[in-house]
């Protein structure tokens, strides 16, 4: 049986974000599975913020249920996080 395809949240920070305006984005958090979670992190070195320049940090990982995605989504939003599939990061 395969690994599900949408089963981690990796989110990444700003690492300027003390520097930000008080309601800009503080970063990214990206749906993925441990099979690109390793892309995912290449990538996410490679990008800047866009609100100040500034590169990423990786911040922390959690399970993604998928009966619970769309509260996820919402959650990640009001803590400031810009909400992508990892596909929306690698094929850029």
């Amino acid at each position: 049986m395969g690994e599900e395809r949408w089963n981690m949240w990796m989110t990444f920070e700003c690492s300027n974000i003390d520097n930000h305006p008080d309601d800009s984005q503080v970063g990214v958090a990206i749906l993925t599975n441990g099979f690109y979670g390793q892309q995912v992190m290449n990538k996410m070195n490679e990008m800047v913020c866009s609100v100040c320049g500034e590169p990423f940090l990786e911040g922390y990982n959690e399970t993604a249920l998928t009966l619970f995605l769309q509260h996820d989504v919402e959650r990640f939003k009001r803590l400031g996080f810009n909400v992508l599939k990892d596909e929306e990061v690698l094929w850029k």
